[in-house]
């Protein structure tokens, strides 16, 4: 029988985390300063759907509607909506940006989410991604190194929850199969990645993240961070 997500004990997850992400830890902080750097560089005026928000705007002001599935993160908000973001409640062609990033894709079907961010989205429309990559140097030796599309379970602030890691190439697919050209693209973690297969502590393998600005720039090498960052545009409707 084929694995699935267990959706219900990921919302319950977060529901009793009182953040979303951990706080004091140099790799996250060095995620979140590059995921909101690559945010404001990319998205202007316009109404963003911020799928799998957590609460977080990203310094942006523009109009924005925040999707999650737990209320708590999202409810301090007047335009929110409890929802996974596989099964969207709104109409086509609504929104002129998407925001997905915290790896909320790796909680869901990528396929089905794609699909239906694909749909929300006004033609040209930017979207912004983020995801967990299942090639990451941080992986090696794992069975699952190098999959296209793996459910697996992972440590993340003290707790094992299952979420699906996914390749470059298999993201990158399916975002072309729907209708996204990408436009532009960060790794994060390439070797701090590798680091951390021998240095445990966190905050010390980060020390190599600075080596990211260079290797990201070679197309094998950029494959293989931890975490990938894509910029999108729709460009058809189907």
């Amino acid at each position: 029988m084929e694995k699935k997500l267990d959706y219900y004990k990921i919302k319950k997850f977060y529901e009793k985390s009182s953040e979303v992400w951990p706080s004091g830890n140099i790799w996250y902080d060095y995620e979140k300063k590059k995921i909101k750097y690559f945010i404001n560089k990319y998205i202007f005026d316009g109404y963003i759907l911020n799928a799998g928000s957590g609460g977080n705007t990203y310094g942006l002001t523009n109009k924005m509607c925040h999707v999650d599935i737990v209320e708590t993160n999202i409810c301090k908000y007047d335009d929110y909506v409890v929802a996974n973001i596989e099964q969207l409640p709104f109409q086509n062609l609504v929104f002129d940006y998407i925001i997905c990033v915290g790896d909320v894709i790796n909680y869901c079907d990528a396929e089905k989410a794609i699909k239906e961010l694909h749909r929300v989205v006004k033609k040209q429309g930017k979207m912004i991604i983020e995801f967990e990559n299942a090639s990451a140097y941080e992986y090696i030796g794992r069975k699952f190194y190098g999959s296209d599309k793996v459910l697996t379970n992972l440590e993340y602030m003290g707790e094992v929850t299952n979420q699906y890691l996914y390749s470059c190439k298999y993201i990158k697919e399916i975002l072309e199969m729907n209708g996204f050209e990408i436009k532009k693209e960060l790794s994060m973690h390439i070797i701090s990645g590798l680091a951390s297969n021998w240095i445990s502590n966190d905050n010390i393998s980060c020390l190599f993240v600075a080596l990211d600005f260079i290797f990201s720039k070679l197309r094998y090498f950029r494959n293989h961070g931890s975490n990938i960052l894509l910029l999108c545009e729709k460009t058809n409707d189907f």
